[in-house]
């Protein structure tokens, strides 16, 4: 317990000063009129606090109707409007204002006819949805009248946004006034409103505000002149002491960041930093008109991470990295910017899986603040030929490019033929010659069997895929793992055969579903009498059409699916195929607004001769 003596009373404190004791969480107050009592958003804090001036309003005992003599209303820092709304503390002192901005700095008032005190709120974006405490005290109504008096310290705080961190320099502030306190209580102005004390609020801003310059340049000079600039959070010509600034290099017309991307502060080779302003600071950004190379740190099938990755020679002039948000899944990739000097040559090595070729994508002239690529980016998409592990691509360095790894195959080669399979879904006849489109004792990385959100549902985990051939026929057999396929209407089992090179277009597809009697699609029947469905179609092109719809291509026992295509239906669909061939096997469901991309199971496709 402390003691400050005031010009017109006393006033017995608890000492729960704003930066010196413990955040209690008040239940009380209520609003008497709007003002954000309706709890937070997601944009939006909280704040309580004690008022010890209205807990000690009644020094013999504290009733309901002397606290209800303070009345508390929030303003804005900026221009001292106020929020719709009062609030008066509980019986105990304490309030709470809920659904407060973030990015503006208040002023928090309370008084009553005598008495007028004050404190700083403020919310960034690290505080959204939280309740920070703001007691009402004489030593946070110093920090307010002083702050608002300094002309650096005004400006500071009404450049504040969300973006900006200013906890620490407020806080030094109220530091130094609660060291004014404890050496002197009367060196604090009062608390009553009519009493000129410009004196004493003179003195305490020659001792408790510190400021600080902080002096941006580009380097080189040239570059600010085609648009590169330096964005700061907060916005001001200076900081209060231990204001965390934020720094944003912003570049165009082909500029970049050059390592290392700031001098004058720690961790300098990203395009956003932050300094802490506890002295005079000069900070230069670095930036050339280098043409940047972007790899990911790993190797990566559009939103998959695949085991691998390209490293580069010779080494970058300089390199810098940033995060890039793949948009369904939420999950962040470290890419990598490697700038080279204009027309340079520089070699990819692809450090990959064995058994597996990547086909590379190159994204010309990325935009330099880019996303996630896009339907509308993939226009600006070229191929590169196949790469395995080992392998090398040689690019020159003309235009800025980013490498994507746009598909993975596992590389079979030519099917072993000779051996005509009879189509009654079991493997009594595959013993011998054939070949292992896909083994679940060992699958690779991009292999989704199942996707994640449908691990451990029936019938949706493929145990292994085998393909044979005779002279006229592509035979599959299927095994599900643990499980018969699924009785379940909506799940689709599917290969599809495409050439190799075409990366876009139609596919053969065989294609399973349970058989529906009550389907409406007319062309659905069972005619081996296994319970399910079986055909053939072409499913692109802008032309799908139907091949064989008699349900003889396959059949299902327990947990076998066996099935043939004909080569010449396969070939008379894509006559100008060189003799590789893409088969992906996958399980679908359908809905009624469609499929879900990707199913319940998606395999690496594999490269097969025939």
């Amino acid at each position: 317990m402390k003691k400050i003596i005031l010009a017109i009373f006393t006033i017995m404190l608890t000492l729960a000063i704003f930066g010196c004791g413990k955040a209690q969480q008040a239940s009380g107050g209520g609003s008497s009129g709007g003002g954000g009592g309706g709890g937070n958003t997601a944009q939006t804090f909280s704040i309580n606090g004690v008022i010890p001036a209205a807990a000690q309003a009644e020094t013999s005992s504290m009733s309901v109707q002397g606290a209800a003599d303070f009345k508390i209303k929030v303003l804005k820092f900026a221009d001292s409007s106020q929020l719709d709304g009062e609030w008066t503390p509980n019986a105990s002192g304490y309030y709470k204002i809920d659904g407060l901005p973030l990015g503006t700095v208040f002023v928090v008032v309370v008084e009553n006819d005598t008495i007028k005190m004050k404190n700083l709120a403020f919310g960034s974006a690290k505080d959204k949805g939280t309740t920070k405490l703001v007691d009402l005290t004489p030593t946070s109504t110093a920090t307010v009248e002083v702050v608002s008096k300094n002309t650096a310290a005004r400006e500071m705080l009404g450049a504040f946004a969300a973006d900006a961190d200013i906890d620490a320099a407020v806080q030094n502030v109220q530091d130094e006034i609660n060291s004014i306190y404890d050496s002197n209580p009367n060196d604090l102005p009062t608390t009553n409103t009519t009493v000129d004390e410009s004196a004493k609020l003179d003195a305490i801003e020659a001792a408790a505000i510190h400021t600080y310059t902080l002096t941006v340049g580009i380097s080189p000079n040239i570059a600010a002149l085609d648009d590169v600039r330096v964005d700061r959070i907060p916005s001001a010509n200076a900081y209060l002491k231990n204001t965390s600034v934020k720094l944003s290099l912003l570049c165009r017309n082909g500029w970049t960041g050059k390592s290392p991307v700031w001098s004058g502060i720690d961790n300098p080779d990203t395009d956003t930093a932050y300094i802490v302003m506890d002295s005079d600071k000069a900070v230069t950004a670095n930036v050339t008109t280098q043409i940047a190379l972007e790899l990911p740190d790993i190797f990566l099938s559009w939103n998959s991470r695949v085991d691998g990755y390209l490293s580069v020679s010779p080494n970058p002039n300089n390199k810098t990295s940033y995060y890039i948000t793949e948009p369904d899944s939420g999950e962040s990739f470290k890419i990598w910017r490697y700038f080279y000097d204009e027309d340079q040559t520089v070699t990819l090595n692809l450090q990959g899986q064995a058994g597996v070729v990547y086909r590379l994508g190159v994204w010309e002239n990325p935009p330099p603040d880019h996303g996630w690529p896009d339907d509308e980016d993939e226009a600006d998409f070229s191929y590169y030929n196949e790469i395995s592990d080992g392998a090398e691509v040689t690019l020159t360095m003309d235009f800025p490019q980013m490498i994507f790894n746009l598909e993975t195959f596992r590389v079979l080669g030519v099917i072993p033929s000779g051996t005509t399979k009879t189509i009654d879904g079991n493997d009594g006849d595959w013993s011998s010659t054939y070949a292992a489109l896909f083994d679940d004792t060992a699958p690779l990385n991009g292999d989704r069997n199942p996707k994640a959100e449908y691990a451990g549902q029936y019938g949706l985990k493929i145990e292994s895929i085998k393909i044979a051939r005779d002279a006229n026929y592509l035979y599959f057999l299927w095994e599900q793992q643990d499980a018969s396929f699924s009785e379940g209407l909506l799940h689709y089992y599917i290969i599809s055969i495409r050439p190799y090179e075409n990366t876009a277009g139609g596919d053969v597809m065989l294609q399973l579903r349970r058989y529906n009697p009550a389907s409406t699609d007319g062309g659905a029947h069972d005619s081996n009498g296994d319970g399910f469905y079986s055909r053939i179609f072409y499913s692109g092109g802008g032309h799908p059409h139907p091949i064989d719809t008699t349900d003889t291509a396959g059949k299902v026992s327990g947990n076998f699916y066996e099935a043939r295509v004909a080569i010449s239906v396969v070939k008379d669909e894509f006559p100008s195929s060189s003799g590789e061939w893409a088969i992906k096997s996958r399980i679908m469901r359908m809905y009624p607004d469609g499929w879900r991309n990707d199913g319940a199971a998606a395999l690496v496709p594999t490269r097969v001769t025939f």
